[in-house]
């Protein structure tokens, strides 16, 4: 998860905004204990355009979201409706962060993958391997990689993509390498694209050099 904290002058800030260039930032204490706001690139970039003083940019931040696994997701997309914020931290019950999500990451749980004007992906048709497994993108939709498994699979009908049937199963981002079983099948994420999942390969359990741990 990339993320600001405490000490962090405005050289650092944007530095990091030009590495990662997401448009929200979790802003930690110098611990990294305790997340005190959220920055936007936008608030940043609209006070440095007014010449205001940016010796201290905490003034800038706004309260985070807070949500934990168990939240359902309608009440997940009215916290952002309400919220300040389109960037949310995800919290176990210990309150131990376990990450973060902005708006179109749920929403693509929903309906998919949410194109982004700023990003220029080429989408193959799903590849299969001599080894029969299958390379597919995460913003395949479940009716096609049914279709090329030959089986239905147990997905909620709110969930289109084999990118958001991974989310659903795992209920957090997942990284690269990671993999979870559905119905007999082995997903494994070989490639994330900040927080979207962008290729996934699929093979049945049991498969000699399946690699899974």
């Amino acid at each position: 998860m990339r993320s600001l904290r405490e000490g962090m002058n405005l050289e650092a800030v944007l530095a990091e905004f030009s590495a990662s260039r997401y448009s929200r930032y979790p802003w930690f204490d110098a611990d990294g204990e305790q997340v005190l706001g959220i920055l936007h690139t936008k608030d940043l970039l609209v006070a440095m355009a007014r010449g205001r003083d940016l010796e201290d940019l905490r003034p800038l931040l706004r309260p985070p979201t807070v949500l934990t696994l168990e939240t359902p997701i309608p009440s997940r997309l009215e916290q952002f409706r309400t919220g300040t914020t389109h960037l949310a931290l995800c919290v176990e019950e210990e309150g131990r962060i376990l990450g973060c999500f902005i708006l179109q990451d749920l929403l693509e749980v929903v309906v998919g993958e949410i194109e982004d004007e700023h990003r220029h992906v080429v989408r193959d048709a799903p590849i299969r391997g001599q080894d029969g497994s299958l390379l597919v993108a995460g913003s395949t939709s479940i009716f096609r990689l049914e279709r090329q498994l030959g089986q239905d699979l147990s997905a909620p009908d709110h969930v289109n993509s084999v990118g958001g049937l991974i989310l659903y199963q795992l209920q957090c981002l997942p990284e690269e390498g990671e993999t979870l079983e559905v119905d007999g099948h082995l997903l494994t994420v070989q490639r994330m694209a900040g927080h979207r999942i962008q290729a996934v390969t699929v093979r049945p359990v049991g498969d000699a050099g399946t690699g899974a741990s």
